[in-house]
């Protein structure tokens, strides 16, 4: 069962997301190169997407990550994210089954991603480079 937030903290929520979409779309407005520039590098998310994570990386006075992904993903590829590593959130659709059992979205909830600098091998002899990796 999912957790239920208290009025306080779903208000705190909203207004993070709130400061942080306003951000993204003052990025896409002024910096339309850099977004373009990170898509390509990311081309597996979204543009707005790609201005959120730009513009968390600007908050944070860090460069615009190389490779994100989540969690999950990059166990896949033989890394871990560090414990207590901040993730870049996103927007990821909420897909459900209609009656017919075809994929339907039912709207966006929040995902976190991760950038490489995060994670580390999990095999000692991982020699695989970060783009070989994603690749696969």
């Amino acid at each position: 069962m999912a957790r239920r937030y208290s009025d306080a903290e779903r208000q705190a929520v909203d207004a993070k997301r709130e400061l942080l979409a306003e951000a993204a779309q003052r990025v896409e407005e002024q910096r339309p190169a850099d977004i373009d520039a990170a898509a390509l590098i990311l081309c597996t998310y979204s543009r707005r997407n790609v201005a959120l994570i730009l513009a968390q990386s600007e908050q944070r006075g860090q460069q615009f990550p190389q490779a994100v992904a989540g969690f999950h993903a990059w166990r896949q590829v033989g890394r871990a994210v560090r414990k207590g590593s901040a993730g870049y959130f996103i927007y990821a659709p909420v897909m459900r089954k209609d009656a017919s059992g075809e994929d339907v979205r039912k709207g966006y909830t929040v995902k976190h991603v991760f950038d490489v600098l995060d994670t580390d091998p999990i095999a000692a002899d991982s020699s695989a480079s970060v783009r070989e990796l994603m690749a696969s």
